[in-house]
């Protein structure tokens, strides 16, 4: 089952919040980069995320970049960059992204082949 946007919270999570985490800073963090600029951004960015029955993660499409949102706590997700599309992003999120127009066809095809 795919749920395009997130309309309710995942089970058992509550409202969703976006925590951003230290470790994706992108000037002084050691994980992959985190995109969002701030915290309201990231919580528009998180409110409009897919999911996947196969993920416990959420994502979007921000500023040219796929984003994923890890959760952290009953309530708290963090972001960073995806590295991998073809590796970390559901093939049934890009599909729902390209259906509702956040990404191109050409950018559709470039994820799944990871270019």
């Amino acid at each position: 089952m795919f749920v395009a946007y997130l309309s309710t919270p995942p089970e058992g999570t509550g409202k969703p919040i976006y925590k951003p985490s230290p470790k994706h800073d992108p000037t002084s963090g050691w994980g992959s980069p985190d995109p969002i600029p701030d915290i309201r951004t990231g919580q528009e960015v998180l409110d409009t995320a897919y999911s996947s029955s196969k993920t416990k993660q959420l994502y979007n499409y921000y500023d040219g970049k796929l984003v994923k949102f890890q959760p952290d706590t009953v309530s708290g997700w963090h972001s960073y960059e995806v590295a991998n599309a073809a590796k970390e992003v559901p093939a049934d999120v890009l599909r729902q992204m390209l259906d509702d127009g956040k990404i191109t066809k050409a950018q559709y095809k470039n994820f799944i082949k990871n270019k």
